[in-house]
């Protein structure tokens, strides 16, 4: 991607994060927590800030420099291969898990006798094309998206106030203590973003910027995450958790505005996919990026092939709802808290050990 101002770099993170939360986070979010998603939402929302101050405070000593390069600092070229290639397979598998899920869901509404093949190769043409042009206009798109990101949730929220059901947040502990923070703890996946905030800092025009950047936008995601999630809890509680139908989709369907909003739905699903069509291309422009500068090659086009390839492999190997419930609630879990949890962070601390080390030994000498 061409490099990017802080609006812009906030934009990109709240559309990864806001993206996941709708799309899969927000129905197993209410499944695990029941009555407490709210106060889990808000706990796993401060959790994900430390997380992300924490990186930023690691990339301190690496200004201006990505993952990839503090890698190669660490390790040479081969711990840059791997740790390029892990995050490669990370960001293509979730993405193909939310596409799946956002076409499972467009099928229900609108296509129920189209074949699901087709619907997700119109996502991935519209990717490849976008992706094949030099100049990149995906910030642009973000900047008019955000507005309506905000309209259609908080439309959600203050337009469905008389079908709410206020008992549904008791026990305010929904299962429990255990359930609420440890288990619970398990929904921090909801905050997908954290995983490009390690490209970031290369991307952007000032990368001294960086925390002030991912700060506000963990918060704004926090406000945007508690706000989609009030209107489920309270309209449905536990009574939608297993439909591949968004949750907050059927929420809006509920709102009367009078005869001039009588279609608030569809207008919230064309956000959605508009909204979907971006993240799915900065993915891949993302993995491009980091493809490139793993393996030195000079064009680019040629590799947006294979991986919209990848996505389209997965997405279609997942047969059913079973499948696709299992790739949500386990695997994508687990691939997010080795990944961008754990490998990440781990490499970051190892870097900043090894460079403290190095200034220390430059001091004594």
């Amino acid at each position: 991607m061409d490099k990017i101002n802080n609006k812009e770099a906030i934009g990109l993170i709240l559309t990864l994060i806001i993206n996941n939360f709708v799309f899969i986070s927000s129905q197993i979010l209410i499944q695990t927590c029941s009555s407490s998603s709210i106060i889990n939402t808000i706990y796993i929302s401060i959790i994900a800030l430390i997380v992300s101050i924490i990186i930023c405070l690691m990339f301190k000593k690496f200004e201006g420099q990505d993952i990839l390069d503090i890698s190669d600092y660490l390790g040479g070229k081969p711990l840059k291969f791997i740790i390029g290639f892990i995050f490669i397979s990370f960001f293509i598998f979730s993405i193909s898990v939310m596409l799946r899920k956002l076409v499972n869901c467009l099928q229900i509404i609108y296509y129920p006798f189209t074949d699901i093949v087709y619907i997700i190769l119109l996502f991935l043409i519209a990717t490849g094309i976008i992706c094949s042009f030099k100049n990149n206009a995906i910030p642009k798109v973000i900047k008019m998206l955000i507005p309506l990101f905000f309209f259609c949730l908080f439309a959600a929220l203050f337009g469905n106030i008389k079908n709410f059901d206020f008992q549904a947040i008791y026990p305010i502990l929904g299962y429990g203590n255990y359930t609420t923070f440890f288990i619970g703890l398990s929904n921090l996946y909801g905050f997908y973003g954290l995983g490009y905030i390690f490209f970031l800092p290369s991307k952007m025009e000032n990368p001294k910027k960086l925390k002030k950047v991912v700060i506000t936008s963990i918060i704004l995601s926090a406000i945007l995450c508690v706000v989609s999630i009030i209107p489920v809890l309270f309209m449905f509680n536990n009574s939608l958790n297993n439909g591949e139908v968004f949750p907050l989709y059927i929420a809006i369907r509920y709102i009367e505005f009078g005869s001039f909003f009588q279609r608030l739905d569809s207008a919230f699903l064309m956000i959605a996919v508009i909204a979907f069509c971006v993240t799915l291309s900065i993915v891949t422009k993302l993995c491009i990026d980091i493809f490139q500068k793993i393996t030195q090659i000079s064009d680019k086009k040629p590799i947006i092939y294979p991986i919209l390839l990848f996505i389209f492999s997965i997405s279609t190997m997942i047969n059913n709802s079973f499948d696709s419930k299992l790739l949500e609630s386990k695997i994508y879990i687990f691939t997010f808290f080795i990944v961008v949890i754990g490998i990440g962070p781990f490499t970051l601390l190892l870097a900043n050990i090894k460079k403290s080390l190095k200034l220390k030994g430059i001091k004594n000498e």
